[in-house]
């Protein structure tokens, strides 16, 4: 299945759209390979002094005066339109966004990318990962050594772990659901091709937003997750039993990205 269906498209700019552990951080990462890109990673996030960091690393120390987003004198809307895709300071043809859900939900954003997405303003990329990787991604963390992770869900028992898991696939599947319908024209990035050809699927993105590269992409420090996660899925059967039918489908991914 094609991406998108664009023959040839003008450069333009972009929003790269997931969930917090979609792998959408890693994909603007790629995208920065390219000269002529720039994709801001935390400008709307729900840290301020993190989106003040992100703010001042690209458009400089605000002397004084805070523009960074603050979520008080203007609005999400008016900062990205006027602050952020206004401005390339260093000839990008491309600007770009990482947006996660709930940056949307938070500042009600669905109507403003619908009407400068239909309107030609940017254009969104949606990573999209298998919810039960994201659920099992953002529920557990790094410890001492590489690669090894603890969870929270060890001290959940199955009924609790299932109701939890159900219930953030449920959530997920309509996120993602409404992004599609926000416009006709999105790529939609699968995060399991990321992982397998980074070199690829970059390249698949950038022809999206009209550009050309014909030097080696360097392939990214992904983290080490997707390839354990599996492992922390356990009573998998107790589990896939419990689940809706719908759902399962999910479970039978190898591997689990």
């Amino acid at each position: 299945m094609p991406w998108f269906n664009r023959e040839k498209a003008p450069a333009t700019n972009c929003v790269v759209v997931g969930d917090t552990f979609s792998g959408h951080g890693e994909i603007c990462q790629a995208l920065n390979q390219h000269p002529k890109v720039i994709c801001h990673g935390d400008l709307i996030g729900p840290d301020e002094s993190v989106r003040q960091e992100a703010h001042e690393s690209y458009f400089g120390t605000s002397r004084g005066f805070q523009d960074w987003f603050r979520g008080k004198e203007i609005s999400a809307e008016q900062y990205l339109s006027n602050k952020v895709f206004d401005n390339n300071l260093h000839a990008e043809k491309v600007v770009g966004l990482r947006l996660d859900y709930s940056a949307i939900i938070r500042y009600d954003l669905w109507e403003y990318l619908e009407r400068q997405s239909r309107g030609g303003d940017f254009c969104l990329i949606h990573v999209w990962r298998n919810p039960i990787a994201s659920y099992l991604a953002r529920q557990s963390k790094p410890t001492a050594g590489p690669g090894k992770l603890t969870s929270m869900l060890d001290t959940d028992t199955t009924a609790e772990m299932v109701n939890k898991l159900v219930s953030f696939v449920s959530d997920m599947l309509a996120l993602q659901s409404k992004v599609r319908n926000l416009t006709y024209d999105y790529a939609e990035v699968p995060y399991h091709e990321f992982v397998l050809d980074s070199d690829t699927t970059t390249r698949r993105m950038l022809q999206y937003l009209g550009l050309d590269y014909e030097g080696a992409i360097p392939r990214l420090k992904l983290r080490p997750f997707f390839e354990i996660l599996k492992d922390r899925l356990t009573h998998e059967d107790k589990i896939r039993e419990a689940m809706p039918m719908d759902m399962r489908k999910f479970l039978d991914e190898e591997p689990i990205f």
